[in-house]
């Protein structure tokens, strides 16, 4: 399976973190009417749904989903049913298998995280980051 482009990607920004399920579960659904589309080689459909995914897929946590639309966006623009078929197949094991759940616990952590690095690197070099780790950021456990 690939791997993101953007690892933040794969968390839901603020405020979108109750809404996780959801979407996986809205994309599952859609998963079944795209795969049908596919067996009547609707590919208008497919194109359109796939364009909706890869434009909201990573403020949602799904930053891949919305890599794998890319994808099938362009395959079903020229119509190939095979690389289409793989996608959809793709985006069917991410969503059952890759995305199963993470808890609201663990995106708040991926943020603090997100942010500790992000301070540090605006620092000059020359400061001590274990000393800036371990008092300005000591409320941050890993």
């Amino acid at each position: 399976m690939r791997t993101p482009n953007d690892p933040a990607s794969e968390f839901p920004l603020d405020g979108l973190e109750s809404y996780y399920q959801e979407f996986r579960q809205t994309r599952i659904d859609e998963l079944a009417v795209m795969n049908k589309a596919l067996l009547s080689d609707n590919y208008q459909i497919l194109t359109e749904m796939a364009h909706k995914w890869k434009g909201y897929a990573a403020p949602y946590g799904f930053g891949l989903l919305g890599q794998i639309a890319v994808d099938l966006e362009l395959k079903a623009e020229i119509k190939e049913y095979k690389s289409c078929l793989n996608l959809l197949l793709e985006a069917e094991n991410y969503l059952q298998i890759e995305k199963k759940g993470m808890t609201q616990n663990e995106s708040s952590l991926y943020r603090f995280k997100k942010l500790k690095i992000f301070w540090l690197s605006r620092f000059d070099n020359n400061i001590d980051s274990t000393i800036l780790s371990s008092s300005f950021f000591g409320f941050i456990r890993s």
